[in-house]
């Protein structure tokens, strides 16, 4: 599978549209300036662990309505998490991850 397609869509929001993001969070792929970040498929798969575990739990705790992560959502991310190559060296913020989830 190509990173650019299906699951490792780098312009996938995990479930939100773009043009919803657009409407509602005009800042939404800004990380400093959005309400909450949602991260890209990209991003999950590929940002550094130690970046990515804050914006993660970030959104799982303090997204505004229209952005809470549905148990869907939080399943895609995890299967990104347990599909990246450093999966082993990254266990201990997939746990944290998980907790907050």
């Amino acid at each position: 599978m190509s990173l650019t397609s299906g699951m490792f869509n780098p312009m996938s929001r995990i479930g939100f549209h773009k043009h919803f993001l657009q409407e509602k969070f005009p800042d939404f792929a800004d990380k400093e300036k959005a309400v909450c970040y949602v991260p890209t498929r990209y991003e999950v798969h590929n940002m550094p662990i130690e970046e990515l575990e804050g914006i993660l739990i970030n959104w799982y705790q303090n997204a505004p309505e229209l952005l809470i992560a549905s148990d869907e959502q939080k399943k895609i991310v995890m299967s990104l998490l347990l599909a990246r190559r450093d999966r082993k060296v990254i266990s201990a913020y997939v746990g944290n991850i998980k907790a907050a989830a």
